[in-house]
């Protein structure tokens, strides 16, 4: 009868793989509130401030300009106007918040999406 085959040494050299177990704890399971919008759900900042609230804004409309641009019309401290994608709340634009950017519009479904770092709220008619 032949000889039993021995374990094979593990090589110095070479760095193990993590164990199944061990790759499935490392995962995210869920979302911190099940019931909170999709936007508000995460707040991955280093810094562990909590999530910003969307701003207090008022959104009217949609409309295509003539070149086929979307913009929408919005209204936020008693000052209205039209914000095109890119647009950002400031002296210049003083219909958005500080600060707040102007992500997508979607003439279409009716829908405005602000951004203000890396959080994003929409906005729906």
């Amino acid at each position: 009868m032949p000889p039993l085959p021995q374990a094979p040494v593990p090589d110095p050299r070479f760095t193990a793989l993590p164990k199944t177990a061990e790759v499935l704890a490392a995962l995210p399971s869920g979302r911190i509130d099940p019931f909170a919008p999709p936007a508000l759900a995460i707040d991955k900042s280093k810094n562990g401030k909590a999530p910003l609230k969307p701003p207090s804004l008022q959104f009217t409309g949609v409309a295509l300009t003539n070149r086929g641009s979307p913009q929408a019309f919005v209204a936020f401290n008693s000052e209205s106007g039209a914000v095109s994608p890119g647009d950002q709340g400031g002296a210049a634009i003083p219909w958005l918040p500080p600060g707040w950017r102007v992500i997508s519009i979607n003439v279409q479904q009716g829908q405005l999406v602000l951004g203000n770092g890396p959080q994003r709220f929409p906005f729906q008619l």
